[in-house]
């Protein structure tokens, strides 16, 4: 999840820190800078963002040509200075930055401390600066001293390298995401560092070397020289600022609509989906956090509409534990930035049983679009906050678009969702003074349930879990009929239940669920299109409910609240984390695109 960058020209330290700036929402427990003058490498690391780095850095002077720089998420190791990268080797022959997780690093590690080797940090990456030093010193060939080492590690690393002996740069990669901008001498963990640079890239596959310097780069393979294509990249500029907004995460909630439309709009049936459907008699949906949430809807919309079996799982469960996979299973896949570790190793997985696999991701350059042969692409332009928001959205709205192909395909009746479809997000966007006062009355109390049925119950988790990732509140969502199986122990006045029904034929059986509550001396939201309905039949049975326990939602087509009924709950969480004086974009202890197991 870490953030790797490296430049060769001009302004190094400049560069670097504007590229890694870029990349902060991957990690920021710490940072780090190494560059090259003359021939000596200078190291400066520090605890916290970015800015505590860059105070240390005299921009002043600078005369080198090519550095390195690093923005961390903890793995191995607490965040402090000494765990920060770069790391240098033992006799500074050598600074690397890391991104992954070695697994046999105290092996390794052991067998250095036989020769004499002393470490500083905790970390897993000093390890591999170590090691190859301790090749270099037997062959004296940079580049063969990175693929020995490489081929010594276990688990997944992107890696960059500069030594005191040449003014190059030496990447490697296996299993995370590594490019680079041949045009500009620059390497990056993350295509977002190139922004407004260049319009193509290149994208290191595994145990894939590559050298940057002021002549060119070079790439190579475990044993000779080869010859790589281009990809090209979209300038996404402006979605990368601000733009005003306080935080991403609010510019990224009022891009909802817009995400949608393109999603729809951009949408094209793949022939090759219809091919595999005709063989298929049971469906995977796999994915991590909030895309996991995300197929929890593409299941509902599989088995209602197109009546199909399918089975929602999250990737680490999938992968130690896999379910029947065959030639006649369809697996999809969703992650919003491509790179995500545990999913990517499901497809792996099911790939090696012959299932058939789809792909959902928001990055087209990423590693999981070149895994399968059936890939659609959300339309969500690049997401900076941690807590996803409109990648969410547009996975749904395009969850759902494959769900039409497929009943389309099968003669199956379904409600179209077209670019002219209204689905009156500007009507909850008005609200924002609403969620405030609401967000103010979350902070009384001291435990907070979601709750909710069918595709409700779906938005109550990711409701739950955004709340959570950026307020540190804990909270839990409940199916409601679940409520009097345990939880309703729990409830009393320092309760707070927030209430999502969109469904009307749920609405009697979720009524008596807050009925529960009420009578309990809990305290109710709802997020509901049906305001007066709920009110009146509250109000027969003896509880005193007014307008203000509501966000009432627009009316549209009821298949289509599972793609807005989620951002009521998006400002709500923004504007609690804003109340407690947190920064909704970086949440402590997380990072936005989870590259390790």
């Amino acid at each position: 999840m870490c953030g790797i960058i490296g430049y060769v020209g001009k302004d190094v330290k400049k560069n670097l820190i504007q590229g890694l700036k870029k990349l902060e929402y991957r990690g920021y427990d710490s940072a780090g800078i190494s560059w090259k003058e003359n021939d000596e490498i200078f190291t400066i690391k520090k605890q916290g963002y970015i800015e505590n780095l860059e105070s240390d850095i005299d921009f002043t002077c600078d005369v080198s040509t090519l550095g390195i720089a690093h923005t961390r998420w903890a793995t191995h190791g607490n965040a402090t200075d000494e765990n920060a990268h770069p790391h240098n080797s033992k006799n500074k022959i050598f600074s690397l930055v890391h991104n992954g997780i070695i697994e046999n690093y105290l092996e390794i590690k052991s067998g250095l401390k036989d020769f004499g080797y002393e470490f500083l940090s905790e970390t897993d990456s000093e390890v591999i600066v170590n090691l190859i030093e301790f090749e270099f010193l037997k062959c004296h060939d940079v580049l063969l001293s990175i693929k020995s080492a490489a081929q010594k590690l276990k688990g997944s690393f992107a890696i960059a390298v500069i030594c005191n002996i040449d003014n190059s740069i030496y990447i490697a990669k296996n299993n995370m995401p590594l490019y680079v901008d041949a045009k500009n001498k620059m390497i990056a963990s993350d295509v977002n560092a190139f922004t407004k640079k260049t319009d193509f890239i290149y994208s290191l596959e595994n145990q894939e070397f590559a050298i940057v310097n002021a002549e060119g780069v070079k790439f190579f393979d475990k044993t000779k020289e080869i010859f790589k294509k281009k990809l090209k990249i979209e300038n996404t500029t402006e979605q990368n600022s601000l733009n005003g907004y306080p935080h991403f995460m609010l510019k990224e909630i009022k891009e909802i609509e817009g995400a949608i439309n393109k999603t729809i709009s951009e949408f094209k049936e793949n022939p090759k989906l219809n091919k595999v459907i005709l063989n298929t008699n049971r469906i995977y949906l796999i994915a991590c956090g909030t895309a996991y949430h995300a197929c929890l809807n593409g299941e509902k919309f599989l088995i209602k509409h197109a009546k199909i079996n399918a089975y929602t799982f999250v990737a680490s469960e999938f992968f130690t534990s896999p379910p029947i996979l065959d030639k006649h299973t369809l697996c999809i896949f969703v992650s919003q930035s491509g790179e995500t570790a545990d999913t990517i190793n499901c497809i792996k997985l099911a790939k090696k049983f012959h299932a058939k696999t789809l792909v959902i991701t928001n990055v087209k350059t990423s590693s999981i679009s070149r895994l399968s042969k059936i890939v659609y692409f959300t339309e969500a332009g690049p997401e900076i906050a941690v807590a996803s928001t409109k990648a969410y959205n547009t996975q749904v709205a395009l969850l759902y678009k494959i769900v039409e192909q497929i009943c389309k395909f099968k003669n199956r009746r379904i409600k179209y969702l077209t670019p002219k479809t209204s689905l009156k997000i500007d009507e909850i966007n008005k609200l924002q003074a609403s969620f405030k006062d609401l967000a103010n009355e979350i902070l009384k109390y001291k435990k907070i349930y979601f709750i909710g049925r069918n595709f409700d119950y779906i938005n109550s988790i990711e409701g739950a879990l955004k709340l959570k990732e950026i307020t540190y509140i804990n909270c839990q969502a409940i199916s409601s009929g679940e409520l009097k199986h345990g939880t309703l122990a729990l409830i009393d006045p320092d309760s707070l239940v927030v209430c999502s029904i969109t469904e009307h034929n749920k609405l009697n059986k979720s009524l008596n669920n807050v009925n529960e509550v009420l009578s309990r001396g809990g305290n109710v939201i709802f997020i509901s299109p049906f305001v007066e309905e709920i009110i009146q039949n509250l109000t027969t049975c003896n509880h005193k409910i007014s307008v203000e326990n509501f966000i009432k939602l627009p009316n549209i087509h009821p298949n289509f609240y599972p793609l807005i009924s989620i951002i009521p709950l998006q400002y709500l969480a923004y504007y609690v984390s804003v109340l407690k004086n947190l920064n909704p974009d970086k949440p402590r202890n997380l990072a936005k695109s989870v590259t390790v197991e």
